[in-house]
C-alpha cells in the first residue's frame, strides 16, 4: 500500500499540469468506492467486513461520482463490482448492494442531477461513441484509433516512470497465478472493465484512463515490492 501510494503521488506530480481537478477527484472517489466494496465483499487476509457501513460509503461515493462526473463513471464502477462477484461465482455478494438508505440516496442524487440545470451530464462528456450509426465503419474506425492511442500512448505516459514495474508485476502474477486470488481478480477486472467499456464506446478514453490509473498504481507497487525482494536475495550477506 505504501509503495502504491508513493507511485500514485509521483505520477500525480508529473501529471499535475495536464490532469484536471475533476479527473483527480474521480480517481479518488472510484478508488474509495471500490475499496469499500472490497472490504465487504473480497476475502483476503481478513474475512470480509460485516455491517452496512461499507455499502453506504459505496453508495455515497457512487452518488457523488454520478452528480459531479456523470452516469458513465458511476456505471463503470458498478460494472467492476458485479464482474468481480460474477468471476468469483459469489452470488451471495450481491447482498452488498441491498441497502435501502443507500439506494434512496443514489436515486435522489440521480434525479437531482438529471433535473439540475447546467452541463448535460447525461450525454457527451463521458461517452466515447464518435456519432453516426452503430453499423458505420467510419465510426468504428475512429473509435478503434482512439482506443489504440489510449493503450499505446495515453496510459503508458500516465504511468511514467514506473511502467516497467507494472509489467514486472503482471508477468510475475501470471506465472504464479496471482490473478485468481480475490485481490488479483479485483485488480484484473478493475483494469480491464473500463478498457472494455471504452472499446465499446460506452466510456470515454479519458474517463477510462482515469479509472485504470489506481489499479495500475497498486500493480506497480506490487512490482516494486517484488523487485526489492529479488534485490535483497541477490545482495551479499
Amino acid at each position: 500500500g505504501l509503495f502504491s501510494g508513493c507511485l500514485y503521488l509521483l505520477s500525480g506530480q508529473i501529471l499535475a499540469a495536464t490532469a484536471s481537478p475533476s479527473d483527480r477527484w474521480l480517481a479518488a472517489m472510484a478508488t474509495m468506492a471500490l475499496a469499500a466494496f472490497a472490504i465487504a465483499s473480497v476475502a483476503g487476509r481478513r474475512p470480509p467486513a460485516s455491517g452496512r457501513r461499507p455499502t453506504r460509503v459505496f453508495y455515497a461515493l457512487t452518488a457523488a461520482m454520478l452528480f459531479f462526473n456523470g452516469a458513465a463513471p458511476a456505471a463503470a464502477v458498478a460494472v467492476v463490482c458485479v464482474l468481480v462477484l460474477a468471476t468469483g461465482q459469489n452470488c451471495r455478494g450481491l447482498r452488498f448492494f441491498a441497502d435501502l438508505p443507500g439506494i434512496v440516496v443514489l436515486a435522489v442524487v440521480a434525479s437531482a442531477a438529471w433535473l439540475a440545470p447546467g452541463p448535460d451530464w447525461k450525454a457527451p462528456g463521458n461517452t466515447a461513441w464518435p456519432g453516426g450509426s452503430i453499423f458505420s465503419i467510419e465510426a468504428w474506425s475512429q473509435l478503434t484509433e482512439r482506443f489504440v492511442y489510449l493503450l499505446a500512448v495515453r496510459i503508458p505516459f500516465d504511468v511514467l516512470p514506473w511502467g516497467p514495474l507494472v509489467l514486472l508485476a503482471i508477468v510475475i502474477g501470471i506465472r504464479q497465478g496471482h490473478y485468481v486470488t480475490p485481490l488479483g481478480r479485483l485488480l484484473t477486472v478493475w483494469l480491464l472493465a473500463p478498457l472494455g467499456l471504452a472499446l465499446s464506446g460506452l466510456l470515454s478514453q479519458n474517463t477510462a484512463a482515469v479509472l485504470v490509473f489506481p489499479p495500475l498504481s497498486i500493480i506497480g507497487g506490487m512490482g516494486l515490492a517484488e523487485l526489492l525482494v529479488k534485490i535483497r536475495r541477490l545482495s551479499p550477506g
